[in-house]
């Protein structure tokens, strides 16, 4: 499964220590959607805007580890589709269902 990381996923450490191996990662523009922070916490929530961030290949036990770090249910994995350098990819992305009441762009 591929997933669209936009937050504390896109480091390499983070994202190495949280899944307890490294992965290749592709640089990727998630359109129709803005970045915003509430609640110490960042989401997506739709806008006519663009979020920058890396897509990568993940396994059930990859999703396992992020779900925790995700604080599941906190947020769902949502169905997105990314722009690479070669081309659309299809991926999930971490998405708060309902965004914080006050958030600011990012």
């Amino acid at each position: 499964m591929n997933i669209f990381a936009y937050g504390t996923l896109t480091v390499d450490s983070i994202r190495d220590r949280i899944l307890g191996h490294s992965t290749h990662v592709t640089e990727a523009v998630l359109h129709g959607f803005s970045k915003v922070c509430g609640w110490d916490y960042l989401t997506l929530v739709p806008s006519e805007g663009c979020v920058s961030g890396v897509v990568f290949d993940a396994n059930a036990e990859d999703v396992n580890r992020m779900d925790i770090w995700e604080e599941v249910p906190v947020y769902s994995l949502v169905p997105v589709t990314v722009e690479t350098s070669d081309g659309n990819v299809e991926a999930f992305s971490y998405i708060m269902e309902t965004p914080p009441e006050h958030y600011e762009l990012v």
